[in-house]
């Protein structure tokens, strides 16, 4: 099978403009802005189980539904990283 110049050089530009685009959608969804606030740690939705020592975050899709998808919960040695616990509740910027 004989496969010509411009075959593979169109093959490459179509691929590379995918990959472009692909890039800019990931870009256009990395920073989120929600609501970040804090909960008792016990045992995971993947049946993991940590402490309230350790760095855990939450996307609270599933469990809150009146949450936003932008919202996290958090550990609260993660909340105190950003806020006071006395706030309960604080806005935030994050990225993945």
């Amino acid at each position: 099978m004989k496969i010509s110049f411009s075959a593979v050089f169109i093959l490459l530009a179509t691929v590379s403009v995918l990959f472009s685009q692909a890039v800019l959608i990931l870009n256009s969804r990395s920073s989120m802005s929600g609501y970040g606030t804090f909960y008792d740690i016990g045992v995971g939705s993947c049946g993991g189980k940590n402490s309230d020592d350790e760095m855990v975050a939450a996307l609270s899709i599933d469990a809150c539904p009146d949450c936003s998808k932008d919202d996290v919960d958090m550990s609260k040695s993660t909340f105190i990283k950003v806020a006071d616990l006395k706030e309960g509740c604080t806005l935030i910027t994050w990225s993945f």
